[in-house]
């Protein structure tokens, strides 16, 4: 949630005030090495420095070292960043992993429930069937199925996951699909739209 230090959400769980701070991360580093910085810039403010200045100690040694076309000279400088990075971070740091608390776990119980769409939600899903976006990442993904194994969707592009993620946020609720507030104006077009399609009327329109 925190790991991206430019989003709004980001910025606004770091201005909580709090005597005691905790953080549970699955994949501390996902993309780049930065998204510890964020993490630990919630955790313990200033431990790591600003982020300018913690990608010049270490997230630029890491991330040329870490490159196919590296060189031993920057691989070499890549691990030394690594290893000092890991002694400063790591006590701090608990990790657990599946085999360590497997026989801790319950036993998995998955279950399906399957949920009825809203209205303006089936209508916002099938105006989305119907939409270039939709066609493009369905030949996109299309294509990757039969790619080689070693290209796929990893290297699809982005609006593959942008459509990925609007599909997502549709499911949970349609008002996060339609952005009402980053896009106030696409949204209230597209209720507009809903409601003559539905034949609906606002509360004292005429």
């Amino acid at each position: 949630v925190i790991k991206n230090s430019k989003s709004k959400l980001a910025q606004a769980v770091k201005a909580v005030q709090a005597s005691h701070r905790l953080v549970l991360s699955g994949t501390p580093v996902q993309n780049n090495v930065l998204e510890l910085w964020s993490l630990f810039d919630f955790l313990m403010p200033g431990f790591l420095g600003s982020s300018q200045a913690f990608f010049q100690q270490y997230g630029r040694s890491l991330q040329q070292g870490g490159s196919q076309k590296s060189s031993s000279k920057q691989h070499e400088a890549g691990m030394l960043a690594l290893d000092a990075l890991h002694k400063k971070v790591m006590p701090f740091m608990l990790r657990r992993t599946k085999e360590k608390v497997l026989k801790e776990l319950p036993p998995k119980i998955i279950q399906d429930i399957f949920c009825e769409m809203s209205p303006l939600q089936t209508w916002l899903y099938q105006a989305f069937e119907r939409s270039q976006a939709c066609t493009q990442a369905q030949h996109t993904i299309a294509s990757a199925s039969s790619a080689p194994a070693s290209s796929g969707l990893e290297a699809a592009p982005k609006h593959v996951f942008q459509a990925l993620q609007y599909m997502r946020k549709l499911c949970s609720h349609p008002a996060l699909a339609l952005d009402l507030v980053t896009n106030p104006g696409s949204a209230l077009a597209s209720l507009a739209e809903y409601r003559e399609e539905a034949g609906l009327r606002l509360p004292g329109a005429r």
